[in-house]
């Protein structure tokens, strides 16, 4: 009699939240993490190359938010086109799309 228990996910997917989207220079990442967790975010693009990642690190439960310049990890800007954002936790992964005009 094996039993399989489902771990919810720390970050509501309805919870994140991109705007302006489309952007022209800068876009705000908003989430809500249900309870404490590690947090990754990245930008990819549509290879799935990351653009840019802001590394693993503990947060508190709560509203989280951050901004992306549309530019590479060495301060390059990116050409106009569709990103992913990707946000991971210990307990799973939500990708939302990006538009920068």
């Amino acid at each position: 009699d094996a039993s399989t228990s489902v771990r919810e996910f720390s970050v509501a997917a309805s919870s994140v939240k991109i705007f302006p989207n489309p952007f022209r220079n800068v876009v705000t990442i908003r989430y809500d993490l249900r309870s404490a967790d590690k947090v990754q975010i990245d930008i990819l693009d549509l290879q799935g190359r990351i653009i840019r990642s802001w590394p693993l690190t503990p947060q508190k439960a709560g509203m989280h938010e951050m901004k992306w310049q549309a530019g590479d990890a060495n301060g390059r800007a990116v050409p106009a086109g569709t990103y992913v954002c990707r946000i991971q936790t210990n307990s799973g992964v939500i990708s939302k799309m990006l538009i920068l005009e």
